[in-house]
This record gives structure tokens, C-alpha cells and sequence, in this order.
């Protein structure tokens, strides 16, 4: 057994000698072949097939596995194989785009000397989205973030119900108008804000202001006759609508504004009895 893994390991091994341990039974004897720096190209091409995912891990990690290859094992179902074709320097950088959606892969994509920045930046925006949208994120996180120069970023944070009311009046200011909308969606948003932002220019914005159950009862009634019907359908749709308002909207002319509207005072009128 031994003599056949110092023979498969070793960089000086003929390549027919390889080709023939490359068929062993022994997984541990193809995993040592697949890691051979010396092992041609076509032979490893048969490896990244391999039933064993150490073998395809030996593959993904060797660094003369040609890119092709590695775009291949990208797709692995084994999480060990990815991270290995992530952090190889020979795959190629389309293929190093694809793991950027990947985390599991995300320490060794951020340790491949071969990543380019605009990568890294991904990478970076990635990881904080992620901790924003934690429910546990701790609140100092969140006020910190919120001042984040990625827009994406500050939106997710304007969209967590415990970012404190202060960040969200600050957020509800933003320049980008998507950070706005998701203060807007947000029932933590004080009524405050949410009136500033229900006389927004953006419809979208004014839409889920219509729809947040905190928003105050007048700036409800005011948008309840806009001339927009997804406002309109959005306030029918709002547990905290006045009864007179719902009435009101029964009758609209849209019909899903009138159904929603007729829905909501039947589920009043279920919680009533």
C-alpha cells in the first residue's frame, strides 16, 4: 500500500505509471494521484468525476487542474470541493463570480491571491447584508451600518424592525429612494416619519406608507383618495384603516381595491364575535 502511495505522490512518477494508479480502488491512492502537481491534465479531467469527494476535493485543490476543470467542480454538491476551487489560483475569474452567492466558499474566495477587487467588494457587501438581516444584529451594528456607503446595505438596514427609531429617521432622509420605500415598509418607523415620507414624490414609497399598520389614521384617510389604486388597494389592506374609510374603499371602482377593502371589515367583524 505504501509503496503505491510514495510512487502516486511522487512529481518524478511517468505519466502511464499515474494513469494506471489513477484507477486504483483505493479512494486514498486516486486522492494522491489527483494531488500530484506532476498528474497530466486529462487524467485529472477524469478525477473531478470521481464518486469520492475527497478524490474531486484532491482534484479542486491541485493548482495545475486547468480552469475548464475547475468551472466544472464549481458546481459540486460538496461544500469541501467548492471552497477548494475557490480558493484555487488557477480558476478562472468568471468561475470566481459564481461563489459570490456561495458563502460557504467566501473565506477561501477572499484568500485566492487570483480574486480580483471588484470581487472582494462583492465579497464585503455580501457579508454585512448578511449581518443586517440577522435578527439578533446588535443594535450598535445596525446604527453603524446605517451609515454604510452602499445603498444596499442601508436599505436592508432601514428594513429591520430593531433598527433604533433614530437611525430610521436619519434613514427615512436617504437619498436613494429604495432605502426610503424600506423605511417606509417598516412597522418600527415612527408616525412622524411616515407622514414626511406619505407626501413623497416616489409612488412606491407612498404605497408602503398606505400599507404600514403604523402609519397614523389621518395620513391613511388622506391616501385613501388617491388616485392611485395599488395606494388604494394597500390602505384596504391595512389592519389599523378606520371602518368609514374601508366602507368608503368597498365601493371602489378597481375591483381588487373593493374586494380587499370588504375583506378586511369581514375579518374585523370575525374578530368582534
Amino acid at each position: 500500500g505504501d509503496v503505491r502511495a510514495t510512487v502516486a505522490e511522487n512529481p518524478s512518477t511517468p505519466a502511464e505509471i499515474l494513469e494506471k494508479l489513477a484507477k486504483d480502488e483505493k479512494k486514498w491512492v486516486r486522492s494522491i494521484v489527483a494531488r500530484n502537481p506532476s498528474t497530466p491534465a486529462e487524467i485529472l479531467e477524469k478525477l473531478a468525476n470521481d464518486k469520492e469527494e475527497n478524490v474531486r476535493m484532491a482534484v479542486a485543490e491541485n493548482p495545475n487542474t486547468p480552469a475548464d476543470v475547475l468551472k466544472g467542480l464549481a458546481k459540486d454538491e460538496d461544500w469541501g470541493v467548492r471552497m477548494a476551487v475557490a480558493g484555487n489560483p488557477n480558476t478562472s475569474v468568471e468561475t470566481l463570480e459564481e461563489f459570490v452567492k456561495d458563502w460557504v466558499t467566501h473565506e477561501a474566495l477572499a484568500e485566492n491571491p487570483n480574486t480580483p477587487e471588484s470581487i472582494l467588494e462583492q465579497l464585503e457587501r455580501e457579508l454585512k447584508i448578511r449581518v443586517v438581516k440577522n435578527d439578533l444584529a446588535p443594535a450598535e451594528i445596525l446604527v453603524k451600518l446605517a451609515k454604510d456607503e452602499i445603498g444596499e446595505v442601508r436599505k436592508v438596514v432601514a428594513g429591520n424592525s430593531k433598527t433604533p427609531v433614530e437611525t430610521l429617521e436619519e434613514l427615512a432622509e436617504d437619498g436613494v429612494w429604495e432605502v426610503r420605500y424600506a423605511v417606509a415598509g417598516n412597522p418600527s418607523t415612527p408616525a412622524e416619519s411616515l407622514k414626511k415620507l406619505s407626501k413623497s414624490e416616489d409612488v412606491d414609497v407612498r404605497r408602503a406608507v398606505a400599507g404600514n399598520p403604523n402609519t397614523p389614521v389621518d395620513v391613511l384617510e388622506v391616501l385613501s383618495t388617491s388616485k392611485i389604486a395599488n395606494i388604494r388597494y394597500a390602505i384596504a389592506g391595512n389592519p389599523k384603516t378606520p371602518g368609514n374609510v374601508l366602507e368608503e374603499l368597498a365601493k371602489d371602482k378597481k375591483l381588487r381595491v373593493s374586494e380587499a377593502a370588504r375583506e378586511n371589515l369581514a375579518l374585523r367583524k370575525i374578530r368582534k364575535e
